[in-house]
């Protein structure tokens, strides 16, 4: 009987095992020319990279920590002025009334001496954007639900919150 690998048809795509040899294990392998007995501060070779001298290091140090003081204060920032959040909305329902708007239920919390402004946008069965509109809580109350219709200029499916901010 002969082994799959030498009928005729069928010689490709029974293939003759790969047998790979290893050398023996006690030829070791050259060396790359890193000799690792040698201390690394030995091994990096003073002419192609420079010498780093204690200024040169000192520089490089209160570069890298200047760096890393002005990153911590921009994140600190960011992380503050996108916390403050004095206004809460919600859209408690929409209506798609036709292909020109969507009635709109919207409850704002903010502080009760502020006036806030919401964008409220509509959108259609793509997701596009197909109109927006700002509802506006006058100051003097803590809690405000406005109706509104968003006029769209074509069929809505929805209406969303975008933002909501302090005047």
């Amino acid at each position: 009987m002969r082994p799959l690998w030498e009928h005729g048809r069928q010689a490709r795509f029974f293939r003759r095992p790969t047998v790979h040899h290893r050398p023996p294990a006690a030829a070791a392998r050259p060396s790359r020319g890193v000799d690792l007995s040698v201390p690394p501060s030995a091994r990096r070779p003073p002419e192609r990279y420079g010498d780093l001298t204690r200024g040169r290091r000192r520089a490089l140090v209160a570069g890298v920590a200047a760096l890393a003081v002005a990153g911590a204060g921009w994140l600190a920032w960011a992380g503050i002025s996108a916390g403050d959040k004095d206004v809460h909305a919600r859209v408690l329902s929409y209506d798609p009334v036709d292909a020109r708007g969507v009635a709109t239920r919207v409850e704002i919390r903010k502080p009760r001496d502020e006036e806030a402004v919401c964008r409220l946008r509509a959108l259609d069965r793509a997701f596009a954007t197909v109109g927006r509109a700002d509802a506006v809580a006058p100051a003097g109350t803590e809690k405000t639900v406005l109706e509104l219709t968003v006029p769209t200029t074509a069929q809505a499916v929805n209406a969303e919150l975008v933002r909501c901010a302090l005047r």
